[in-house]
């Protein structure tokens, strides 16, 4: 239960962060590897749904 009072706001932030920081042009797809991304939003997702 603690898990996901901690994982699922942390994932939250991480992935708006990096989504924010791909828009603004801060960072590029060559430093943040669209693979981890995108298992952090299906991880996300999951999180939410069970």
């Amino acid at each position: 239960m603690l898990g996901y009072l901690v994982a699922l706001p942390a994932n939250i932030i991480t992935s708006l962060l990096a989504i924010i920081l791909l828009l603004a042009r801060k960072v590029s797809w060559a430093e943040l590897p669209g693979y981890l991304l995108i298992l952090n939003l299906i991880i996300l997702i999951v999180q939410i749904l069970v």
